[in-house]
C-alpha cells in the first residue's frame, strides 16, 4: 500500500482560519446542511465532467463563502468520510453536546491516526 499523500499544513491552517472567521449568521445545523448539499451538487457536476468555472457559476455562494471546501470538493481524491465526520462534529457543537476544543481534539487524533502514525510505522 503506498504511503498517504503528504499533509498540507498550510491548507489545513487556512481552512481552520476560514471556519473561525466565518460569520455565524446561520446556526451550525443550517451551515452543515448547506455545506453537505453544496458538496453533493459539486461532486455530481464533477462526475459529469463540468469544468471548475462552470461549477463555480452553479454554486457561487459555496465557492465564495467556503472557498477551501469548494476547492477540496473539486479534487478527484475528495474524502467524503472526513467531511461527514467534520459536519457531525459541527452539528454536535451547535447542539452544545461538545465544545470546539473537544471537536478539535477528535479531528487532530483522526488526522494523526491517518497521516502520521502510518509513516512512523515505516521508520
Amino acid at each position: 500500500m503506498p504511503p498517504p499523500p503528504p499533509l498540507d499544513k498550510r491548507t489545513m491552517l487556512e481552512a481552520a482560519e476560514e471556519a473561525k472567521n466565518m460569520p455565524t449568521a446561520f446556526d451550525a445545523k443550517t451551515r452543515s446542511a448547506f455545506i453537505e448539499e453544496q458538496v453533493s451538487i459539486v461532486r455530481e457536476l464533477v462526475a459529469k465532467h463540468k469544468t471548475d468555472s462552470e461549477i463555480k457559476e452553479i454554486c457561487p455562494d459555496f465557492a465564495i463563502n467556503y472557498p477551501i471546501l469548494f476547492e477540496y470538493s473539486l479534487k478527484p481524491n475528495f474524502d467524503a468520510q472526513n467531511l461527514r465526520i467534520m459536519l457531525t462534529l459541527l452539528n454536535r457543537m451547535g447542539e452544545n453536546q461538545m465544545s470546539q476544543h473537544q471537536a478539535s481534539v477528535i479531528v487532530g487524533q483522526r488526522m494523526s491516526d491517518k497521516f502520521i502514525k502510518p509513516t512512523l510505522s515505516n521508520v
